[in-house]
Formats: C-alpha cells, structure tokens, sequence
C-alpha cells in the first residue's frame, strides 16, 4: 500500500510538472519569438515590454500560445539571458524526468538493473539529441535539426519514457522468461 502511494504521488509530480514545464516554456519562446518581431524591444523596460506584448496580441480565446498567463518576472531578462534560461530549463526538465521516470520505474518493478538502464537511456539520448542539433547547425540545417532535437527532449521531458521502458519490461519478462533467470 505505500508503494502504491509513493507511485501515484511521483505520477501526480510529474503530471503537474509537466504543466508548470509548459507554461514556463510557452512564456520563454512566446516572448524571444515576439519580441525579435519588435524592433528594440529588448532594450525597454519590463512595463513597455508588457504593454508591447499586449498591443500585438492575437484575439484567438483558444490559442494556448498567444493568450497563455504571462509570467511577468520573465520580461525582467535580456534576449541572452532567456536563452540561456531556455537551456537551462531544459536540462533541469530532463534531469528531474529521468529521476521521477527512473525512480517509478524501480518502485513498480524493484529492478535496480532496468532504474541504470533508463538512467542510461537519457544521457544516451540526449547527447543524441544534442548531437544532432550541433550537427544541423555546423551543415547550416539548423532549423530542421532543432526541431529533431526538440522532439527528442521533449520525449524525455515526460512520462514517455516510463510508457515505453514498463511496457516493454513487461512484455521480455513474459513472453523471455528464459532470459530472465538468473544463472
């Protein structure tokens, strides 16, 4: 029964993180992506960039992007420094999924070998991931190797891989049975 609790409190983490993730993340690229269509934009206050932001908003009630809660404290950074913030939130994001998925992953099967395995499969697939991206930008395909990549971290920002890692530990310890035995 504690199991169970510690489980379904881990997934209600990782849900509302997953939330919290967005929203901080549609923020970020909605105001680096806005704001490079203003000129001087970046060099102006917080409160000019606000009333900015809100004179070139789009009237579209279920456009998440556009008509999102704003995180004022956000208007605060420069251009570099919500850049830099977007890496940043990023390896944060990956860390604290591969911790949450891992650690779900070992309360459910008590299998120390498949928690290092999917420890494993995160660095492995975001050095991929970054890989590609530097990749794309040194063959100057930056835009389509970003958008590969963001793909990728974006899987491992979720409850993804714990969708595809339980399963799939499921299905070798049913149908290999054989292959599971310790010798």
């Amino acid at each position: 029964m504690k199991k169970i609790i510690w489980i379904s409190g881990l997934l209600i983490i990782a849900i509302v993180t997953g939330f919290l993730q967005e929203n901080l993340k549609v923020n970020v690229n909605y105001i680096l992506e806005t704001g490079d269509k203003i000129n001087g934009f970046f060099n102006q206050t917080p409160e000019v960039k606000r009333d900015w932001l809100q004179q070139v908003k789009i009237d579209a009630p279920y456009d998440y992007y556009h008509n999102h809660r704003r995180l004022e404290f956000l208007l605060n950074f420069t251009r570099s420094q919500l850049v830099i913030a977007k890496w940043v939130i990023t390896v944060f994001f990956v860390a604290l999924f591969m911790i949450l998925n891992s650690t779900i992953i070992f309360l459910v099967t008590s299998n120390t070998s498949l928690r290092k395995w999917t420890i494993r499969l995160y660095i492995a697939f975001f050095l991929l991931s970054f890989l590609v991206y530097i990749f794309g930008v040194i063959t100057g395909s930056g835009t389509q190797a970003y958008g590969i990549s963001r793909k990728v971290v974006g899987g491992l920002q979720s409850l993804v891989p714990l969708m595809i890692l339980l399963p799939g530990y499921w299905i070798n310890r049913t149908y290999f049975p054989e292959k599971n035995e310790k010798p």
